[in-house]
């Protein structure tokens, strides 16, 4: 397994008002690990941007690497965008190759990420 060098990082868990037990857990992760943040939302705003963006503003480090709580983004590929980091890149991002959902938003997604493209270049 490829390592990386040491650096000081932190897990930023977004809590969007889940009604299960994630909350209790969180504490408990926090209480351990003083490198993992919760951030608890007072509501369910309705959209992982909203969740992102506040993970984003509370974040501390030089690099943001941002992946969706259901491992739909598998953890494993962290390595391979803070490598690309270290070789200068700005922005690395992942494109899923198959998604799930109705062809309508399939198209959506399809159309976000050439947009997205776009301006980064």
């Amino acid at each position: 397994m490829e390592t990386m060098p040491a650096y000081t990082y932190e897990l930023i868990f977004v809590d969007n008002a889940s009604t299960d037990n994630s909350q209790a857990l969180f504490h408990e992760l926090t209480a351990k690990d003083s490198h993992v943040v919760a951030l608890l939302m007072s509501r369910n705003f309705g959209s992982n941007q909203t969740s992102l963006l506040a993970g984003m503003h509370h974040a501390t480090g030089d690099c943001i690497v941002s992946i969706d709580g259901d491992l739909q983004d598998p953890p494993e590929l962290i390595l391979a965008f803070v490598k690309k980091w270290e070789d200068g890149y700005d922005v690395v991002y992942g494109v899923r190759k198959k998604r799930k959902g109705s062809i309508l938003r399939r198209i959506g997604y399809t159309c976000f990420y050439r947009v997205f493209v776009c301006f980064l270049t």
